[in-house]
């Protein structure tokens, strides 16, 4: 595919209905090891989300402070760590993981930096370096802020700015996925009685660069390079 279409790039989820098990995965480890392919991945872990969020709604616990209680940091930490583990042992392809959000995960990232795992390649996003999750408190940027893995505490945020300035964190993104809150079909509000109808996602492609020069440059977080 790569050769033929130009495809270098495939992204994986964890969890999601649409998430592979982990015997899958170690095949498309595998057999991007072969083709030389980037396998981008979602890390989170599925059973222990599902499980919660169950609990939550069975309890009536369903506005959306409980969106980042349902997604607790370990759920990210443990799929980082299962996720460098297969690619170890599929080989060590081009491993690329997507939207580090926790100090925890970041910690799994650090154990594999310090044993020199090749390939590896990690991301944050500016919602993480920028937000916490007391926005979930209000139930208007609440809604607004309900995205996956969901935005982290203080703590996060500036371990997550560290290991950007250090080398730790390659990339920022965005993860944009921007729905409407009262414009257009509003889809936000359909998880105003129920977080786990609201759709995930939030925008950020078009302030990613002044946010990254007036958060992290100008407060000495990052050099301008």
């Amino acid at each position: 595919i790569k050769d033929e279409e130009g495809i270098t790039s495939f992204k994986v989820y964890m969890t999601y209905d649409y998430r592979l098990h982990d015997d899958e995965i170690f095949r498309v480890l595998r057999a991007a090891k072969d083709a030389g392919i980037v396998i981008t991945v979602h890390c989170e872990n599925h059973g222990v989300i599902t499980q919660l969020r169950k609990e939550f709604v069975e309890e009536g616990r369903t506005e959306a402070k409980y969106h980042p209680l349902s997604r607790p940091d370990r759920c990210e930490a443990e799929a980082v760590n299962r996720m460098i583990h297969l690619a170890a042992m599929a080989g060590d392809p081009p491993l690329y993981i997507v939207h580090l959000s926790s100090a925890e995960g970041l910690h799994e990232v650090l154990k594999a930096r310090a044993e020199h795992r090749p390939n590896l390649g990690v991301e944050t996003c500016i919602q993480y370096l920028i937000l916490t999750d007391k926005e979930y408190e209000d139930p208007e940027e609440g809604l607004k802020s309900i995205m996956s893995p969901p935005l982290r505490k203080d703590k996060d945020r500036e371990e997550l700015w560290q290991a950007l300035s250090d080398g730790t964190i390659d990339t920022v993104a965005t993860d944009h996925c921007p729905f409407h809150y009262k414009a257009g079909k509003a889809e936000k509000q359909y998880g105003k009685d129920d977080f786990t109808k609201c759709p995930n996602g939030a925008p950020g492609a078009q302030e990613r660069l002044m946010l990254l020069f007036s958060e992290g440059f100008m407060k000495g977080r990052i050099s301008l390079p």
